[in-house]
């Protein structure tokens, strides 16, 4: 738009893979193996300085977050 104010969309892809492992006598626990796929939808308003931004992740649990932030130029 302007050197004022911009927006920009933005989504994506990430996979995730985990593994736990039991390290106590106190419990018997299998190992465990995770892995998944998550997508992401944002968008990231920026007004002189200062960004505001919304995310959207699709996953087993969905999550709506919002950010608040400041951009310093050198």
């Amino acid at each position: 738009f302007t050197k004022r104010f911009g927006l920009s969309p933005y989504a994506g892809l990430s996979t995730y893979a985990s593994h736990a492992h039991e390290k106590t006598d106190a419990v018997e626990l299998e190992d465990e193996y995770v892995s998944g796929m998550q997508g992401l939808v944002g968008a990231v308003a920026q007004i002189y300085c200062v960004r505001i931004g919304a995310e959207y992740n699709f996953a087993n649990v969905n999550t709506l977050s919002f950010k608040l932030g400041v951009n310093f130029k050198f």
